[in-house]
């Protein structure tokens, strides 16, 4: 056969090896540099698509602190929970790095701060994430009660001239001022017209008396 010997099975075998492995990191180093970035909280994805449609370089405007990368975060924001220790603004820092400022936005704020705050993103384009303001509260002017008006009263019952009641058992001049007149609290009007007849005491009245009314 001469000196020159066939390749050992186990040289092959450690070369197809090494072949594989560099076709699988190939492959492998593919996947990473196309995989998305991972949701760290709920609606994550729809609201990167609704906010930059998922490109993590977007800008939107010119101003220095207009909304920029993946999650459309205004400079001012993006400084205030540490994105300047990855970049001057979010555009310029890698996907991670904006997703990072993102979780602490969100553990602080929830998703509140964004316009896409559905978890569909079905919000317009163009919410900032901006730091949480309260709104100012509007006084309002407390409700004045109002009494209903007091009912007008009821008119004096008038008697025609020349009407009269015999008194009856158990009659008091209340009772008769208020079958005459209507009401019971008229008994001094009946009282003054008869006090001729009743002399100084309203409560002493007997049968038969002729009250003039």
């Amino acid at each position: 056969m001469g000196r020159h010997s066939k390749p050992s099975k186990v040289k092959k075998i450690a070369k197809n090896s090494a072949l594989s492995a560099a076709s699988l990191g190939a492959v492998a180093g593919i996947a990473t540099a196309a995989a998305p970035v991972a949701s760290a909280f709920p609606g994550q994805d729809g609201l990167i698509q609704c906010e930059s449609g998922g490109n993590p370089h977007a800008v939107n405007g010119s101003n220095p602190n207009r909304p920029a990368g993946l999650f459309q975060i205004i400079t001012s924001t993006w400084r205030a929970f540490g994105g300047a220790a990855f970049a001057p603004t979010a555009d310029l820092a890698s996907a991670a790095q904006q997703q990072t400022v993102a979780d602490r936005i969100y553990a602080a704020q929830g998703s509140s701060p964004w316009a896409c705050h559905t978890s569909g993103g079905n919000h317009p384009l163009g919410g900032a994430v901006a730091p949480a303001v309260p709104k100012a509260l509007v006084p309002v002017a407390p409700k004045v009660f109002t009494p209903p008006p007091a009912p007008s009263p009821a008119p004096k019952h008038a008697p025609a001239p020349g009407r009269h009641y015999i008194v009856q058992a158990g009659d008091s001049l209340w009772r008769i001022a208020g079958i005459t007149y209507g009401s019971g609290t008229d008994w001094p009007h009946l009282y003054e017209v008869n006090k001729s007849l009743l002399g100084g005491n309203p409560n002493l009245i007997f049968p038969g008396q002729d009250l003039t009314l």
